[in-house]
Formats: C-alpha cells, sequence, structure tokens
C-alpha cells in the first residue's frame, strides 16, 4: 500500500497503459479509468496493463487450389466478475501499440459507458492458395486500483481481469506458442 497525499485526486481526462503491473500509488490512480460504486470506504479505478496479443485462430490453406474464406465471431470488451462499470458520462482514449514477436498493431481506444458490455463482431479472412495465416486480438491486463479512505492509502483488488480489444492482427508467420488450426479440407 501507499501513502496518500492530504487530499483525494480529481478525476483526471486521460488515462495510461503501463507495460507491466505498476506498484498502487497515486500516480496510477490518477492515470486510471474511474469506476461507478464509490463507497464511503474506497474509490475504485481500473487500471490497464500488459498490452498483448492472443491467438485466435489459424486458417491453413497451404494444400488448397483456390482462395478461402474463413469468418469468426470475436468479442471485446471488459471481462468484469463483480459489478463495477466505468463511470457515467465519462470518455476517455489512449493509443495501445501492441507488439510481440516483431510484430505490431497499435490503436486508438476511446472509453465510454458502452465498454461497459461485452460486444461482438464478425471478422472474415481471405487466405489464398497456398497461403497459412496466423489470426491474433489484442488483449490488455487490468485491475481495480482502490483509495481506501479510512487509511489514505492506494491498493489493489485480488480480481484480475482481462479487456479483449477489438484489435485484430494478422501474420504469415506464428507469433506466440500452441495455435489453433483452421484448416480447409
Amino acid at each position: 500500500m501507499t501513502k496518500v497525499a492530504n487530499s483525494i485526486p480529481v478525476r483526471t481526462d486521460h488515462i495510461r497503459v503501463y507495460e507491466t503491473l505498476p506498484s498502487p500509488s497515486r500516480e496510477v490512480f490518477e492515470n486510471s479509468i474511474p469506476l461507478t460504486g464509490q463507497s464511503d470506504k474506497s474509490v475504485p479505478r481500473l487500471c490497464l496493463y500488459e498490452p498483448n496479443l492472443k491467438s485466435v485462430g489459424t486458417l491453413d490453406n497451404t494444400n488448397a487450389k483456390g482462395e478461402t474464406t474463413f469468418s469468426k465471431t470475436i468479442s471485446s470488451g471488459f471481462n468484469f466478475t463483480s459489478s463495477q462499470k466505468i463511470g457515467g458520462k465519462v470518455t476517455f482514449s489512449v493509443g495501445v501499440l501492441f507488439k510481440i514477436a516483431g510484430a505490431e498493431a497499435s490503436i486508438e481506444l476511446s472509453f465510454t459507458e458502452s465498454w461497459n458490455t461485452t460486444e461482438t463482431q464478425t471478422s472474415t479472412f481471405k487466405a489464398p492458395s497456398g497461403a497459412l495465416v496466423y489470426l491474433y486480438q489484442g488483449i490488455m491486463s487490468h485491475r481495480i486500483i482502490n483509495l481506501n479512505l479510512d487509511d489514505t492509502t492506494y491498493s489493489w483488488s485480488d480480481e484480475l481481469s482481462i479487456l479483449d480489444t477489438n484489435v485484430i492482427k494478422t501474420s504469415s508467420v506464428p507469433l506466440l506458442g500452441p495455435i489453433t488450426n483452421i484448416t480447409n479440407a
């Protein structure tokens, strides 16, 4: 836990995505997303960290004589197990760079109350004859940082969760370990 200065930090208009989970502090609290659910004991915010990619499949068209098209439904949004929500009437945006194995995908994410629900979209991928295409989705870890009003300290909640973003990355080489094959028979 980190000791707080004499005042509660005010709401900020920016957020930061950290490379790894930082120690709880006033700076981390100020650079995190305001959440609903403030009580007389604590003020919660959502800290984003560890942008990464996860495999969502592989389209193996190496033995086919023609192009193959594949559609996949991909969900994006926060995975809260508690009743937390992004604070109402709050909009934040942040540039995020997803890097792994020399490949990069960058986007600007905007967070509004619409991020309180999981959304799905269907993406269509095409692979020409002889191609092998690896499919990835951008993810970020998130954890709730609390300003504890009783003892004026910052602490992490026990809940660790993942944000599935709407970032999709394709690659002709594998960027991660084990993969899920979707084979054109």
